[in-house]
C-alpha cells in the first residue's frame, strides 16, 4: 500500500484506490452518474466511520485529518470528495462527533438528543 498522507491506521486512502477513482470521474461526470463504485470501495476500507470516534467503532479522524484526506481524495475525485463531504457532516456533526468537540459550548452542538444541529422535533 502507498500511504503518502500522514493518516492514522487504515483511515489513509491508497493512491491504488484514488487511482480506480479517477478512471471512473470523467465518465461519471458525463454520465452524470451516481459513484457507486467508489462508494462501495470507501465502504468496504472503513473509510465512511472515518470521522467517528474510536470508542464508537470508527476511525477517530479529527477535522484537520479528515480535511487532509478530502483534499487529497478531490485531487482524484472531485464529486466522490463532494459526496463524502457531504456524508461526514452528518456523521461528525454527532454529539460525539469532532464538531461537537470543536465548537464546545454552542447551542448548536450542546444537543443531547442524537439528531445533528439545527434539526429539530416536528
Amino acid at each position: 500500500m502507498n500511504h503518502s498522507t500522514t493518516l492514522p491506521r487504515a483511515m489513509a486512502l491508497d493512491t491504488d484506490l484514488l487511482e480506480r477513482f479517477r478512471s471512473r470521474a470523467g465518465e461519471l461526470d458525463r454520465t452524470n452518474s451516481y459513484f457507486y463504485e467508489d462508494l462501495e470501495e470507501l465502504r468496504e476500507l472503513g473509510y465512511l466511520a472515518a470521522a467517528v470516534p474510536v470508542h464508537h467503532g470508527g476511525g477517530g479522524l479529527d477535522l484537520a485529518e479528515l480535511a487532509q484526506s478530502q483534499r487529497r481524495m478531490a485531487r482524484f475525485a472531485p464529486a466522490t470528495a463532494l459526496a463524502t463531504t457531504m456524508h461526514f457532516y452528518w456523521t461528525a456533526a454527532q454529539p460525539s462527533g469532532f464538531a461537537c468537540r470543536a465548537g464546545a459550548g454552542t447551542r448548536e452542538a450542546s444537543s443531547t438528543d442524537g439528531r445533528p444541529p439545527g434539526v429539530s422535533h416536528t
